[in-house]
């Protein structure tokens, strides 16, 4: 695995523009097409929480994809229709559009299951539009400047969602027939040899828990170091040319490597560098660690997330591509102090494409990156899809 995890070192493991991406090929390379139950058990920490501890970060976080969470129940065929029951609520408060709600009840409730949070189908939507599109149409911005992203080159994703080769898994996203080809990915030569793969059959969905600018390893004041970074509930959904969506996989779990945050120079196997816990529930969570003076590309490591593993598609059928997971800060000591209303991690989601078995590359293009959110006490999904908000709400994936 780490021989063919080092073909992508040198370059962003994040899949975007200059950022290409890598994979851990630590899983099987099967799709499981068929819906993963999640297991009903709940997470160790309570949330505790008051509704007068409304706490304010100057961001572009949506409060609308703050909800609690209810089991689901269903199947997924090659149409993927599901059925899903529950109740949901959603909390918010908005100051110049720019806030997230880290606290939102007066009660003292469990942490969220793994099982996915199943919310109104114009919320999940409205969150999804958000994660890669402003109300422009442009490209949303990230809730905070990614901190050192852009230390060692410029790095779109710094400040963003981006698409590269997006939908298009052949060569065809090496021309203008890809319309982010311009801005995401002109810097390939035209000798490189990734121009000339005929087709990239296999998809790998990832994640990454960044810090800002704005914040940086110190967090709000009152950060102590007890947050921790929960995720679960990942999907990897695919749009067939006739418009039919398949779900190739939903779980909870997932491997991750360390990072610079500059993803330059190689990543990171040291026990040390990377915190990774398996949570009761089947969930996953993570906290960054401190770099020991390695060099000058920043002051932590950036949990580096991989799930599904690499999967085999037919790349001449691809319409769209969807990839999301659920986020919520828990507690790294449930009987120490609840320091999460002053953590500042962000969040982003994506996926890339490989190319046929047998064939190197020197790193992985990206399909593309979510916009880097906060995570919240509540629970919050994240989406980084290929779609405008038009042909996502035309026919969205039925979840």
């Amino acid at each position: 695995m780490f021989a063919a995890c080092m073909l992508a070192l040198g370059l962003s493991a994040c899949g975007s523009g200059g950022d290409p991406g890598m994979g851990d090929l630590a899983y099987d390379s099967v799709a499981d097409v068929s819906l993963s139950r999640s297991p009903q058990s709940r997470g160790k920490n309570p949330v505790k929480t008051s509704s007068t501890e409304t706490v304010v970060i100057t961001g572009s976080a949506d409060p609308v994809s703050t909800m609690t969470t209810s089991d689901t129940s269903g199947t997924t065929s090659t149409s993927g229709t599901t059925s899903t029951s529950g109740t949901t609520s959603t909390s918010g408060t908005t100051q110049d559009g720019t806030t997230v709600l880290l606290a939102a009840s007066s009660q003292t409730s469990s942490t969220s299951s793994a099982s996915t949070p199943a919310p109104a189908a114009s919320a999940w939507l409205d969150v999804a539009v958000r994660d890669m599109r402003a109300a422009d149409g442009s490209y949303a911005a990230n809730d905070d400047r990614l901190l050192h992203r852009s230390a060692a080159s410029y790095s779109s994703q710094a400040d963003r969602a981006v698409l590269a080769m997006g939908r298009y898994a052949t060569s065809a996203a090496f021309t203008t027939e890809n319309p982010d080809y311009q801005a995401q990915l002109s810097y390939l030569s035209m000798s490189d040899p990734m121009r000339y793969i005929q087709s990239w059959p296999r998809v790998h969905l990832w994640d990454q828990v960044y810090l800002g600018e704005r914040y940086g390893a110190n967090h709000a004041p009152g950060y102590t170091g007890n947050s921790r970074v929960r995720t679960w509930g990942y999907e990897l959904w695919i749009k067939s040319k006739s418009g039919v969506w398949r779900r190739l996989f939903q779980r909870d779990d997932k491997s991750a490597e360390a990072w610079r945050p500059t993803f330059r120079g190689s990543a990171n196997f040291e026990s040390y560098a990377l915190d990774l816990r398996k949570e009761s529930d089947g969930s996953t969570s993570v906290r960054p660690m401190p770099v020991r003076g390695l060099d000058s590309s920043g002051t932590y490591w950036v949990p580096h997330g991989y799930t599904g593993g690499v999967i085999d598609i037919d790349p001449y059928d691809v319409a769209e591509v969807l990839v999301l997971c659920y986020s919520q800060l828990v507690l790294n000591d449930p009987n120490g102090v609840d320091d999460r209303q002053y953590a500042r991690f962000l969040l982003g989601i994506g996926a890339d494409w490989y190319p046929p078995k047998g064939v190197s590359v020197s790193y992985y293009p990206g399909i593309g990156t979510s916009r880097h959110k906060y995570v919240t006490v509540e629970p919050q999904l994240h989406v980084m899809h290929t779609m405008s908000e038009a042909v996502l709400r035309a026919n969205p994936p039925p979840r």
